[in-house]
């Protein structure tokens, strides 16, 4: 992902309950690597939300809107 994509909050049943404060979507505004394993980077993301809120999230609780 990259800064420009549109993405929603998949916390997975861990996060169930949190992922209803997240609006449905948000824009990737700034990604900050962390490390690189093998094939695939990781990295947090910092998402502006369609509510108007920013956090940062890490690359696993993202997923890409196509």
């Amino acid at each position: 992902m990259k800064v420009g994509d549109l993405v929603r909050f998949n916390g997975g049943p861990v996060f169930n309950a949190a992922e209803k404060g997240y609006a449905p979507s948000g824009v990737i505004t700034r990604v900050t690597p962390t490390e690189s394993t093998g094939t695939r980077s990781k990295a947090s993301y910092t998402v502006l939300w369609a509510d108007g809120k920013t956090t940062n999230e890490w690359f696993s609780y993202l997923e890409p809107l196509t």
